[in-house]
């Protein structure tokens, strides 16, 4: 990958885990432990629409492109050998599968404890049920306890599967991506793990390396796609219910172009922003595996505390700026680790 490639990729990993926080943080309310707390009053038009939009359908983007991102370096080595495969194996499990059973752990253990210090009962007194909180608990489940981790498990899945995936598109593409959009856009994938959205954007990076493509490939057709997607985001709350999920596809797919496109725009920004953007990039990881269950929650919870009563354009600030500040607090607090403990960080993030 040419060196401007590398650093507009770079430069887009901040913002993204700011998308993935505003995508969790949407809503005007947060509901903890049946405690609701922020704006349960009607809001406006403007504000429910600029939430709606912001939160649900832009901010939505940042995990496919993550997705797309992941499968390409990692198809840019396929085919590989029995012995290659293996090593890749060994590579994730330390860089993917260890954070993503270490950051479960830590998150069912924390719930653990708040439940404790509030004198609830710690598991279900049904046996069924306590297995599957356990399982959940330590990443063997589909609910798992620090949910945002439904991502690495699913890669890893797909990682697994991947030289099957490589033959696929190596050999009928067009039957296997005709195959799995209608899958994906009419809701016909019967499993929960690994999900039908994981599996097309983790094929879409697939196909741009196994072709030899640039992951900017569709940077010349992004600025026709400006308009179309826009017109989706005023109509997509409007559509008929049997539009709705082929037209998030849709909308997914150009949404995706488009954000990659705008990391040109990263690119030629001065100094005083991209500095920032590519100090705090390696932070991306960390902030992904540590913002909830809790620490999103209640600080949302926190601010909504503070701002009470509130008005909508207040929740609608608080929506959007806890995510911000957040992110930058967490990065900041990952930086000091790589400083004072960089045994303890290599081990929290896998290496990344």
């Amino acid at each position: 990958m040419d060196k401007i490639s590398s650093e507009r990729i770079t430069l887009l990993r901040f913002p993204l885990m700011i998308m993935v926080l505003v995508a969790h943080a949407s809503g005007e309310t947060v509901n903890l432990n049946g405690v609701v707390y922020g704006y349960e009053g009607k809001m406006t038009y403007l504000t429910w629409l600029s939430s709606c939009i912001v939160g649900q359908y832009i901010c939505r983007l940042a995990v496919p492109v993550f997705l797309i991102i992941s499968a390409y370096f990692l198809f840019k080595h396929a085919p590989w050998s029995p012995a290659e495969f293996v090593t890749l194996l060994r590579k994730k499990a330390r860089s993917l599968a260890l954070p993503y059973f270490v950051w479960n752990i830590i998150a069912y253990g924390s719930i653990l404890l708040l439940y404790a210090f509030r004198g609830q009962p710690l598991v279900s007194a049904d046996d069924s049920v306590a297995r599957m909180q356990i399982l959940n608990g330590v990443g063997l489940g589909v609910h798992l306890a620090a949910f945002q981790l439904w991502f690495l498990r699913d890669l890893l899945i797909l990682i697994l599967f991947s030289p099957l995936i490589y033959l696929a598109i190596k050999h009928i593409p067009k039957i296997y991506f005709a195959v799995l959009f209608a899958v994906w856009a009419f809701k016909l994938w019967p499993l929960p793990v690994p999900c039908d959205r994981a599996i097309v954007h983790f094929s879409i990076g697939a196909w741009l390396a196994i072709n030899k493509k640039n992951l900017f490939q569709f940077d010349a057709v992004a600025p026709a796609l400006l308009l179309p997607y826009l017109l989706y985001l005023y109509k997509a709350e409007m559509l008929p219910k049997a539009l709705k999920t082929p037209f998030y596809c849709i909308g997914i797919l150009m949404g995706v172009i488009l954000l990659l496109w705008a990391t040109k725009l990263l690119y030629k920004s001065p100094s005083w922003i991209k500095g920032p953007l590519l100090y705090f990039s390696g932070a991306s990881f960390f902030i992904f595996l540590v913002h909830e269950p809790l620490i999103l929650s209640y600080s949302r919870a926190l601010a909504y505390t503070l701002m009470d009563p509130m008005t909508p354009t207040e929740a609608l600030v608080v929506m959007f700026s806890v995510p911000c500040i957040l992110t930058v607090a967490l990065a900041l607090v990952h930086k000091g680790l790589c400083v004072t403990a960089p045994r303890l960080e290599a081990f929290l993030t896998g290496g990344r």
